[in-house]
């Protein structure tokens, strides 16, 4: 469904507060369950824009445009058109 180098649109886990971001994805992570960890399915995905950048350190997100973070797949809203 979704391949290294996206662009997609997410939304954060920790609620509806925190606004939507772009980003690149880039590699892909599949920790499967074990020894009472339930496993996760993601991405490390690169943050895009500045402006949207700027709004998440608002929120006391401390982040930047290239910045790496972790995008699970079921925060992926939808993938941007080229």
């Amino acid at each position: 469904m979704y391949k290294e180098g996206d662009i997609v649109l997410v939304e954060s886990p920790a609620g509806t507060g925190i606004p939507h971001t772009h980003v690149r994805l880039k590699n892909r992570v599949d920790v499967p369950p074990g020894n009472g960890w339930d496993g996760h399915k993601g991405w490390h995905a690169e943050v895009l824009y500045e402006q949207e950048a700027a709004a998440l350190r608002k929120c006391s997100i401390p982040i930047n445009v290239g910045d790496l973070t972790f995008v699970f797949d079921d925060c992926i809203i939808n993938k941007e058109q080229k």
